[in-house]
């Protein structure tokens, strides 16, 4: 709508105009709250799931550990039974 057109509207046009424009906007508002909270609760779940992550990864460590542990405990028991099976 250009200016002149603006000027040929009545008053109660123009409020008219304004109240849908001034609806319009508020919906948009809301429509942008509702788009930031929901981000903040994605966000919210994504630190949980990484704190998740951190936490297993850790535990995979920790296992790793203890197989290759375990590997060198088997590895002397093997050579300790050959010594055995030898003699």
């Amino acid at each position: 709508m250009t200016e002149k057109d603006l000027h040929k509207l009545s008053r109660e046009d123009l409020l008219k105009l304004l109240l849908e424009q001034s609806k319009e906007l508020e919906a948009t508002s809301q429509r942008s709250e509702e788009y930031r909270q929901s981000f903040l609760r994605s966000a919210a779940v994504l630190d949980k799931l990484k704190a998740r992550l951190d936490q297993k990864d850790e535990q995979l460590k920790e296992l790793q550990e203890k197989i290759e542990e375990k590997e060198k405990q088997l590895s002397l028991l093997f050579r300790h039974l050959q010594d055995i099976v030898q003699k």
